[in-house]
């Protein structure tokens, strides 16, 4: 199974739709903060596939900056 690296769009829309579909499953004041909490979402899973593709691959792939957009 290969790995890639994702279009940082879908990490975007990931990040927006958590916060828009809690589903109740999440306590009201999940997103309190909300563009820290939804920010800091995205950037994890940024990196979380970026560190997938690397550990599968054995090598360090160069990282753009990250910035979410909503």
């Amino acid at each position: 199974m290969s790995r890639m690296i994702l279009s940082t769009d879908l990490f975007d829309l990931l990040a927006t739709a958590a916060r828009r579909i809690r589903n109740g499953k999440m306590p009201d004041g999940f997103f309190d903060d909300d563009a820290l909490a939804v920010e800091s979402i995205a950037t994890e899973l940024f990196e979380l596939n970026y560190a997938a593709v690397d550990d599968y691959y054995g090598e360090e792939t160069d990282r753009p900056e990250y910035r979410f957009r909503s």
